[in-house]
């Protein structure tokens, strides 16, 4: 009966040791993942758009800009997020960003956007629009002047074609 009952006790002090020892490694797993997050966190405040999460943007910050250049600040308000590019080009720019952290599924970002950065990135998209950069803004290299084809005269149907077949329409339209 006695050697029952340490048996009993080794038992349960063998899965209280197991328990602690979980315990300990989803401490570890929780700290560390706080830690990362807390560099990529660190790591956006340096970014060069960082602004666009924290004042509203003005008519003088996207003049001048670029085509490629409004579309890399429209999109790194998604980018923060983690949203995941369709654009393999636009992807690749996140990418190399070590703030990026891509997750599994793109309509989480849109909750997660403040009113201020869904704003700034309509008043982005809008701009681009008026000035027509939003079609250029597909793809961010011009096309190879062999694929022009019928549309040699005419690149911006080149884009619109190619953007057709990569692009569902909602994309094409927020190019996001």
């Amino acid at each position: 009966m006695e050697a029952e009952i340490q048996k009993v006790d080794a038992t349960i002090q063998e899965k209280n040791q197991r328990s602690r020892q979980a315990e300990a490694e989803v401490e570890a797993r929780r700290q560390t993942t706080e830690a990362v997050e807390a560099e990529r966190r660190a790591a956006w405040l340096n970014y060069k758009y960082a602004w666009l999460s924290e004042r509203a943007v003005t008519q003088t910050d996207l003049e001048g800009q670029s085509a490629s250049e409004l579309a890399t600040m429209r999109n790194s308000i998604y980018a923060k997020y983690g949203f995941v590019f369709v654009n393999p080009e636009v992807q690749a720019i996140f990418s190399n960003e070590s703030w990026y952290a891509p997750i599994s599924s793109n309509s989480d970002v849109d909750s997660l956007l403040s009113s201020l950065e869904r704003n700034n990135a309509i008043t982005i998209r809008d701009f681009e629009k008026k000035i027509g950069y939003l079609r250029s803004c597909t793809f961010l290299t011009s096309p190879p002047s062999n694929e022009f084809g019928a549309n040699r005269r005419n690149p911006l149907k080149w884009v619109e074609s190619l953007s057709a077949k990569f692009f569902s329409p909602l994309q094409r339209t927020s190019l996001r």
